[in-house]
This record gives structure tokens, sequence and C-alpha cells, in this order.
């Protein structure tokens, strides 16, 4: 992918560190106690340093996509589990008007004697 993009493929240290610096992987500082090495806050990304076609470009930018949003919908989902889960628990908000059999009055008149009116 290297040679194709016209980049010679690294073969030593040297050689990669300098392909780094070229690409923005890296930075490098000369300091009185010796040279310091550092990376950037965000690389870069593939379509800025090589030649990518289309698909390939569709397909990264999907995966890019899905990382960005897939921990917001997974939180997302797991707070909305976790919600109704935790209401069914209690008592859903359609059956909050219904009292539970040992809460419901009770009668002397029995339903036979009730339905004749007597």
């Amino acid at each position: 992918m290297l040679t194709a993009a016209g980049f010679s493929v690294p073969r030593t240290v040297r050689d990669l560190s300098e392909l780094s610096l070229t690409w923005g992987l890296a930075h490098r500082e000369e300091a009185p106690d010796g040279t310091r090495w550092s990376m950037p806050v965000a690389l870069p990304l593939p379509g800025d340093l090589l030649p990518l076609d289309a698909e390939l470009t569709e397909r990264l930018d999907s995966i890019r996509w899905g990382l960005r949003t897939g921990p917001l919908v997974d939180g997302l989902i797991e707070h909305m589990v976790d919600d109704w889960a935790g209401r069914r628990r209690y008592s859903p908000p359609w059956t909050a008007w219904r009292l539970p059999p040992a809460a419901m009055p009770t009668t002397s008149v029995s339903p036979s004697r009730n339905r004749r009116g007597r």
C-alpha cells in the first residue's frame, strides 16, 4: 500500500520515524536534555495520507460512524431497558389504578343475594 501511494517501505527505525514525521503521526522537538517525541491529539485519517478509492472511503466512513455513535446508542438502549424494567418491578403506569387483591374491599353480602336485589 505504501509503494502504491508513492512512499518507500521503511527499512530502519530512522526511516520509520521520518515517515511518521512526514505523515504527521509524530512530532520531534530538540531540547537541551535530548530529543522529545510526541504524538498529535488527533491522528490524521487514512484518506488524508493515502489516495483511497471511493468504496474503501465509504467503508471507512461507515466504520467511523459506528465507532462514534455506538456508545451513544448502547447507552440509550441500556437506559430504556433499565427504565422499563424498573417500572415493571413496581407497577406499570397503565395498571396503577388497580388495587392488589389484599387491599380490595370486602362485603358481607353474598354475590347471589346481591344479584337478586335482596
